[in-house]
């Protein structure tokens, strides 16, 4: 039986078992939060010297290997950014009395623009489910595509959960998409004192999720040393670069 009251959607997010976000329904961006817990002794000793700790080296973190001091400088520095790419600025997301597979849509192609960088309006969904369908109880699975301009589609493989009051969804994307602006923007960001950047992409990259061999970029760094970089996306969504093995 159709529910006659709206449902409401809550949207769990797994990427290929890597990028975790959170989405819920009605918002206008996605965040995603790390928290991390620090734990004290109640018995210690306000006033003894506590020793200095590291939190442990992540990959985004990683320095890249600098050049070799016999190397002279021969090239100007590029002037890096000191924050990570930024998010685009999207419309408002549907309001919650919205259609449910309406704020789905909004939702899934969100994430492909927060991926890919930029706002891409004319950016179209296709569900192969009816709106009748996802009212139904139960579990249903079904595939969604992201079609963004310049023939780049994320495929969306959505397991959904259907109860009396809400509809609880988790999808899957093995690919998700990165502008060549924003490739740029973190490669410059990244690599050690980097002279002349450039990535071999178009306009638009599919990059698989959790890999870092589906992005190649190249670095010629102050000394005219040329080094390979392959970019990643995390499981946070952010895009990094590590120089080659």
């Amino acid at each position: 039986m159709k529910p006659t009251a709206p449902l409401r959607l809550l949207t769990a997010i797994a990427a290929a078992g890597t990028l975790g976000v959170a989405v819920a329904a009605g918002l206008g961006a996605f965040d995603s939060t790390l928290l991390v817990a620090h734990s004290t002794n109640a018995n210690e000793d306000a006033n003894a010297p506590k020793p200095k700790t590291q939190d442990p080296p992540t990959k985004s973190s990683a320095p890249s290997p600098p050049p070799s001091p016999s190397k002279p400088v021969t090239l100007p520095a590029l002037k890096q950014p000191a924050k990570a790419f930024p998010n685009p600025k999207v419309p408002k997301a549907p309001d919650d009395d919205t259609p449910e597979l309406t704020r789905l849509d909004f939702s899934l192609r969100q994430i492909a623009w927060n991926s890919l960088g930029v706002y891409d309006k004319k950016a179209e969904t296709d569900c192969d489910i009816s709106e009748s369908k996802l009212a139904e109880r139960g579990d249903h699975s079904f595939a969604c595509d992201v079609m963004l301009t310049g023939g780049i589609t994320v495929r969306y493989e959505i397991d959904a959960t259907v109860g009396t009051k809400d509809v609880k969804l988790k999808w899957n994307a093995t690919y998700l998409p990165v502008s060549k602006p924003k490739a740029l923007h973190e490669l410059t960001r990244q690599s050690y004192k980097p002279a002349k950047v450039a990535c071999s992409m178009e306009a638009l990259k599919l990059v698989k999720v959790g890999k870092n061999d589906g992005l190649s970029c190249t670095v010629t760094d102050i000394t005219g040393t040329n080094t390979t970089y392959f970019g990643e996306l995390l499981n946070d969504g952010s895009l990094i670069f590590l120089p080659a093995k």
